[in-house]
């Protein structure tokens, strides 16, 4: 008999406040879409804000737009230059709506350091959902160790949502360049076997 067990995880926090920030990138948006729904049912009022590299990469409108109060986006070329503009977008929010007290972000790495960082700068709890490297994702391997207030959880089993403020970061970011390499070497050869199809 096949089986197929993990990530295990744990549910999202689905908490009562009365305006939450849902920050999404890339399959980001898709994995908050349920908590949006989830936000809503609770009575929260939910802020969508979508980031994506264009306007081509931007998807889901349409369903998430009935669930939430107001649906924004951020467009980006290089995602390395888009703290300014989230900076300016999020101290906006904050400024019109004295409510807003948490902020929900999944993406990608830097988009959850980003968003914790200017969280904390401005007074939002900030909760992101961690990426590190799984290889069971049953908590067996540890691979997915990831350091938060100065204890060790592991992602695929403790998360993979956590207080962005108490993320070890450094860490974190060391761990998903373990096999950064490896990681290009396969994408090489991904694109040479796409040449040789054309």
């Amino acid at each position: 008999m096949e089986a197929v067990a993990g990530p295990l995880g744990k549910p999202a926090e689905v908490d009562s406040v009365r305006e939450v920030l849902l920050v999404g990138g890339c399959y980001g948006v898709a994995g908050l879409y349920p908590l949006a729904r989830a936000y809503k049912e609770n009575g929260t009022q939910v802020i969508f804000l979508a980031e994506a590299r264009g306007q081509a990469f931007l998807y889901w409108e349409d369903k998430i737009r009935p669930v939430v109060k107001e649906y924004l986006t951020v467009l980006r070329e290089d995602c390395f230059r888009s703290g300014q503009d989230l900076e300016k977008i999020i101290l906006s929010l904050k400024k019109q709506r004295p409510g807003l007290s948490k902020v929900v972000v999944m993406g990608c790495s830097y988009l959850l350091f980003t968003i914790s960082e200017i969280a904390r700068k401005t007074g939002l709890r900030s909760r992101v959902n961690l990426n590190p490297i799984m290889i069971d994702g049953t908590g067996m391997c540890g691979a997915c160790r990831v350091t938060v207030e100065g204890k060790t959880y592991f992602a695929c089993v403790d998360g993979p949502e956590f207080d962005g403020e108490g993320v070890d970061w450094q860490e974190y970011f060391s761990r998903r360049q373990t096999f950064l390499s490896e990681e290009e070497q396969a994408l090489i050869n991904l694109a040479k076997k796409i040449e040789k199809r054309k």
